[in-house]
């Protein structure tokens, strides 16, 4: 059904002011996000502490390692591991001193401490400045939430608006490419604002919409209810165990992967007084969610399995929010999705641009052409 004119107003008046009120907040937070793609990758490149060779050799045992570090940072307490995702990566071990939390590296293969760091990363700079514009916390989150719905908006707008043309380009062969040159800065803005909107439009889409899933889902802290079904957690009505004698912490890990099938660790959490019980985050095989999704709950003294959270087999309303996040990062398919989710991500950002442009354009000639138009009016009154 054709729009008429006055309805295609309204749209083009949507579009362009979420475009321009929220532009340039969705300028950094579309840049940001492409590289957030690469974090992993980014942060690997910048500490070569995390990078091993790969050996034939048996891995050491955790149960060897972790007594190793806390001799090497006596007065710490090992919080958790993250367990290597691939064999080029070590183990990461965080601890904690009471002032300030470290992170340890070691290799899996030969269980030498290859180096530490406290603070932040750069590769984790650049992920929060994207989810949460990096300094503020929860509510910033909302708020990335919030331009996450006007970039659906903008989106959603502009295909309305933009339909007829659309229509028309792929009727002609496809030949929507084609740039005009030389007849202006709006004119060639226009038609790259066009052309990246449909390439991009599956991809904005996806991301607008999931973006604001990520970011406004955590308005969901005052709806313990539903907080609870978007983030399962380990039930914290275990009885206590004790410490002074844990199970090996293979024989846990061996059991949680026994527990889920097609389980796989890559983070453990080591007990401490108000929960001391082993909890085992980790992915099931062959399965799309998010990372660390699913978990078990091991006893401490005993070994035996306290709780289990299948990812795969979690309500509808759980199942489908573990599906947002790799959609929105692309961290399901490999590097080769990534560098799609990066190029569409800077392409997708350009649209702020080029946007502004064709307004700032519209507008100067609007100014030019307002005195002209006053005069015209002045002259039918004076022959009227």
């Amino acid at each position: 059904m054709a729009l008429s004119a006055r309805r295609v107003r309204q749209l083009y008046a949507w579009h362009k002011w979420a475009g321009l009120l929220t532009g340039l907040f969705i300028f950094v937070i579309t840049i940001s996000g492409a590289i957030a793609v690469f974090k992993e990758e980014i942060d690997l490149l910048l500490t070569p502490a995390r990078r091993v060779e790969p050996a034939s050799t048996p891995p050491a045992s955790l149960d060897d390692i972790l007594p190793a570090v806390q001799r090497a940072y006596t007065g710490a307490r090992i919080e958790s591991v993250n367990l290597p995702r691939n064999p080029h990566t070590a183990y990461s071990i965080f601890l904690d001193d009471g002032k300030q939390r470290t992170e340890v590296f070691v290799n899996p293969y030969s269980g030498a401490l290859t180096g530490a760091r406290t603070g932040e990363t750069v590769a984790n700079v650049i992920r929060q400045l994207h989810v949460r514009f990096y300094y503020f916390g929860a509510w910033g989150r909302v708020v990335v939430g919030v331009f996450g719905l006007a970039l659906l908006v903008s989106t959603l707008t502009g295909v309305l608006i933009y339909g007829r043309f659309m229509k028309g380009v792929f009727a002609q062969g496809l030949r929507f490419w084609q740039i005009r040159t030389g007849r202006g800065l709006q004119v060639s803005a226009s038609d790259w604002h066009k052309l990246i909107g449909i390439l991009a439009l599956a991809f904005n889409l996806v991301i607008a919409f999931t973006g604001a899933v990520l970011g406004l889902e955590n308005l969901a802290r005052y709806a313990p209810s539903v907080s609870r079904a978007l983030h399962p957690q380990p039930d914290q009505r275990h009885p206590p165990a004790a410490t002074d004698r844990m199970v090996p912490l293979a024989q846990a890990l061996r059991r949680a992967r026994r527990a889920l099938p097609g389980f796989e660790p890559t983070r453990l959490i080591l007990p401490r007084a108000d929960k001391n019980h082993f909890v085992i985050y980790g992915d099931n095989s062959g399965r799309f969610a998010r990372e660390g999704a699913s978990f078990v709950v091991i006893e401490t003294s005993g070994g035996a399995v306290l709780q289990t959270h299948n990812a795969a087999g979690a309500r509808a309303v759980t199942y489908t929010y573990n599906l947002v996040e790799p959609l929105h990062f692309g961290n399901f398919a490999g590097v080769p999705l990534k560098i799609i989710y990066l190029s569409f991500g800077l392409a997708s950002s350009f649209l702020s641009v080029t946007g502004f442009i064709i307004w700032l354009r519209k507008r100067r000639r609007a100014r030019v052409a307002a005195p002209s138009r006053r005069r015209e009016k002045t002259s039918e009154l004076q022959r009227a």
